[in-house]
């Protein structure tokens, strides 16, 4: 089993960057493989920029440790291209410049009982135990496992547990040493239970995010309407054991990815405001999302900041304007794809202005467009118009998840979209962005655009959190 190499290590790959950072993901089975592809074992978010292939690289376990396989070109091991190399503790693997990097952890496989005649090292958990009392030393030892697990370092609890008990009996006095070793023995055994049902809930949670993403592949893939109506009444069902999963208090306690859940939790929000009723959206989707959080704070930091900095004002009236509409006022930041308040703004197309405003969309309403006046660049003017359009273009496609279907037409024009759309077979099921989106009918500039909304919705909800500081209230 690649897992445990020849001195019992279990080996972990650490993410450094972008969508996988601080995630950790457990290598297992008799070849480990890494790519872009839904089908691997680790897949690599999806990025234009990413250099990872669909199946790029392999990790297989050899007599003497762990081999790691390139598959497709432009791997690096501790910044050298490689082929093939052994790979060992601390090292480093990346998917090409500005591609996904991640690090090799190694860790001892720790046993509750084997070396008991070894002096442990003295640790932070000693030092803290020292000095407490047995009332509190059993409080903030599970907190201490619990400030393991969630660092990542799962593979300390033994180690933890064990320290307290050794700890508990040194202060003890010898007549009650039995009576509090079998107590902590009765802790350890009850914590290392719980332990192992939550990476039961968490392998039980990665096997329907499986089926999903398996499930969604197939859809981009099939052509029969029947076959495709099967598929999505799947779908529907693995989703809903997916919803009932999360629910559960074992998952909260451990199984959660609380990043990812941040991202999933706030796309969802942003579906209930615009009166959609779903519980998860393709995997791929939620990835375009987590990269564009990401670009938004690395790349294009500086357009996050004029919009919340210099222009926080005009971005308090902007969500004035289509609160008058009744719409989302959160639509504002919409502005940071179209244009981020960059002075005379201008597509290659010829859309012009904050809300970039082809010359007949802005005309038909009722902004002046000719040789002289150009009110596409007139701030209030053409916010108002962007709030008829966009009203006009929910109201065309309707609401729920077909509200993307509105924030699409905005990007590639409502006559494309009529058009994917009446190419449907199923009405009730497939009149939807999700169904265009996994079946790829939409231009792969509007795929993009979509993910790249929610994105700056959730930075403009959230701007605190992702490293903002608006200078006002907004």
């Amino acid at each position: 089993m690649i897992g445990l190499d020849k001195d019992g290590r279990r080996l972990w790959l650490l993410g450094k960057n972008g969508a996988l950072e601080g995630r950790r993901f457990d290598v297992k089975g008799p070849v480990y493989r890494i790519g872009s592809d839904v089908h691997n074992d680790l897949v690599l978010p999806y990025s234009s920029d990413a250099k990872a292939s669909a199946f790029h690289a392999e990790i297989h376990a050899v007599d003497d440790g762990f081999e790691l396989v390139c598959v497709s070109k432009g791997m690096l091991l501790n910044g050298k291209a490689v082929s093939k190399a052994m790979i060992q503790d601390g090292d480093l693997i990346s998917f090409g410049p500005g591609g996904p990097r991640l690090s090799v952890l190694c860790e001892p496989l720790l046993v509750p009982g084997i070396a008991d005649h070894v002096e442990l090292p003295e640790t932070k958990v000693s030092r803290a135990l020292k000095k407490k009392g047995h009332d509190t030393m059993i409080a903030e030892a599970v907190a201490m496992v619990r400030e393991a697990r969630g660092s990542h370092h799962s593979g300390q609890t033994t180690l933890i547990m064990r320290d307290l008990v050794l700890q508990a009996l040194h202060k003890s006095k010898r007549k009650h040493r039995a009576w509090i070793g079998l107590l902590l023995g009765a802790l350890v055994v009850v914590t290392l239970g719980a332990i192992s049902m939550i990476a039961s809930v968490r392998l039980e949670k990665e096997n329907l995010d499986g089926h999903i993403a398996q499930l969604e592949q197939e859809l981009v893939e099939v052509d029969d309407p029947k076959r495709v109506d099967e598929l999505l009444l799947e779908l529907e069902e693995y989703e809903r054991k997916a919803r009932k999963l999360q629910r559960t208090m074992l998952y909260e306690l451990g199984a959660r990815d609380a990043e990812h859940d941040f991202v999933e939790a706030e796309i969802r929000v942003l579906l209930e405001i615009f009166g959609a009723e779903r519980y998860v959206v393709p995997v791929e989707f939620v990835e375009q999302v987590r990269v564009y959080l990401q670009r938004y704070q690395s790349r294009d930091r500086r357009h996050v900041e004029r919009l919340l900095n210099e222009y926080g004002e005009q971005m308090a009236i902007v969500r004035n304007i289509l609160a008058q509409y009744n719409l989302p006022p959160d639509l504002a930041y919409m502005i940071l794809v179209e244009s981020a308040f960059l002075e005379d703004s201008r597509s290659h197309a010829g859309a012009a202005g904050i809300w970039q405003f082809m010359p007949p969309t802005a005309r038909s309403y009722g902004l002046v467009v000719d040789a002289t006046v150009d009110e596409r660049f007139d701030f209030e003017k053409s916010t108002h118009a962007a709030a008829r359009y966009l009203r006009d273009l929910i109201l065309e496609f309707g609401s729920g998840n077909s509200v993307m279907l509105a924030l699409a037409a905005y990007n590639t024009g409502p006559t494309r979209v009529r058009r994917e759309v009446r190419k449907i077979e199923d009405p009730i099921r497939q009149r939807n962005f999700w169904y265009l989106y996994r079946k790829h009918a939409l231009p792969k500039e509007t795929r993009e655009y979509v993910p790249k909304i929610f994105a700056a919705l959730i930075i403009g909800r959230h701007p605190a959190r992702f490293g903002f500081t608006p200078s006002i209230a907004i």
